[in-house]
């Protein structure tokens, strides 16, 4: 066989080669395709977020925690009814919709394996209206790598992994298994909420013996806009009326307040926060929205925290002592500082 020959058919037979090649590449490629479409390619629960009214998150047989919607937003019936942080409620069910899982087992006698089992599963509980069911989904308490988890949906035996840290989402924070977090995760505990731009007046007033008002703090300004100088505050008492109001400082005043949260939620009902003989009362007036009148007790019997109860809520709130020292707010911490005087050039 001639040289020349001999080339064109090793040329032929690369080619051949090559198609070969690229014909199993495809094929691989294809099946990869098909498989991440059948296992991750598609999310585990169809549902959405906004026709979700109730959720119910606990261990085995026991419910933790209940969140339902009222009148189109969420609040914490484990714990009387308080609000419930929207936006972290949002997001939960956002991660729900968004699972996306693996089948790795199936079968009643496997469940143990996975701590998937009714008796030791974590479980999420979702319904709609009128108590509809929705996703029914049981959480394993076995480890699946450094943040996966094993899941099922509560009627089948069906057993997936996915990568999402499920733990997370309970607010177990340091992974399973570990208590279900109380409502307090959920619970809004600011004690203001307060639209900064739309703040009228801020009063407080300190008790002697928990019934005479002696006013610490009261400033005010005429109208809302979006010109400071042309809405300026002003103090409301005293010999503080012909002072003027500093506002950065009062700016600074709002956003403390607004910061500041409750440690706990506590039973409105219960008579041993000895909120019948305050020692502090601030009063926040918002445009277009009733006064909010937020009333602490004395310290507690340990020292280290206050009662605070709402004219707006029905709830108690238990407040740290390092936060009430923000709240004790007074009129001098807030005046203008005059500038300082300019020294007089010297004469050459």
């Amino acid at each position: 066989m001639k040289k020349k020959q001999i080339i064109i058919l090793g040329m032929i037979l690369g080619v051949l080669l090559a198609g070969t090649a690229l014909k199993i590449l495809v094929r691989k490629s294809d099946s990869r395709t098909m498989r991440e479409a059948q296992l991750f390619g598609d999310t585990a629960f169809h549902f959405e977020p906004g026709a979700v009214e109730r959720i119910l998150l606990g261990n085995g047989t026991k419910t933790s925690v209940e969140l339902v919607k009222v009148n189109g937003r969420w609040e914490v019936e484990s714990r009387w009814r308080v609000a419930a942080m929207e936006g972290k409620v949002i997001n939960f069910l956002e991660k729900i919709r968004g699972i996306r899982w693996e089948l790795r087992a199936k079968g009643e006698n496997f469940l143990p394996d996975f701590g998937i089992s009714d008796e030791e599963a974590y479980f999420i509980r979702l319904m709609g209206a009128g108590k509809t069911p929705l996703p029914d989904l049981m959480v394993g308490t076995k480890p699946a790598g450094s943040s996966g988890h094993f899941l099922r949906r509560a009627s089948s035996d069906e057993i997936y992994f996915t990568d999402t840290n499920m733990a997370e989402l309970f607010g177990i924070l340091r992974g399973f298994p570990g208590p279900v977090p109380s409502g307090d995760y959920w619970a809004d505990l600011a004690l203001f909420n307060i639209n900064i731009d739309r703040v009228l007046s801020v009063v407080a007033e300190r008790f002697t013996e928990g019934k005479e008002r002696v006013p610490v703090l009261g400033i005010r300004r005429e109208s809302i806009g979006s010109d400071p100088s042309k809405n300026p505050w002003h103090f409301t008492r005293g010999e503080n009326v012909a002072k003027t109001v500093d506002p950065e400082k009062a700016l600074k005043l709002f956003v403390m307040l607004d910061s500041i949260r409750g440690r706990t939620v506590l039973d409105p009902n219960g008579n041993d926060y000895g909120l019948d003989a305050p020692v502090l009362e601030i009063a926040v007036l918002e445009k277009d929205r009733p006064e909010v009148r937020v009333t602490v007790s004395p310290k507690n019997a340990e020292g280290d925290a206050y009662f605070v109860k709402f004219s707006n809520r029905q709830q108690v709130f238990k407040l740290s002592a390092n936060d009430f020292q923000d709240m004790d707010i007074k009129d001098e911490q807030l005046l203008k500082e005059a500038p300082a005087a300019q020294a007089s050039p010297k004469a050459p």
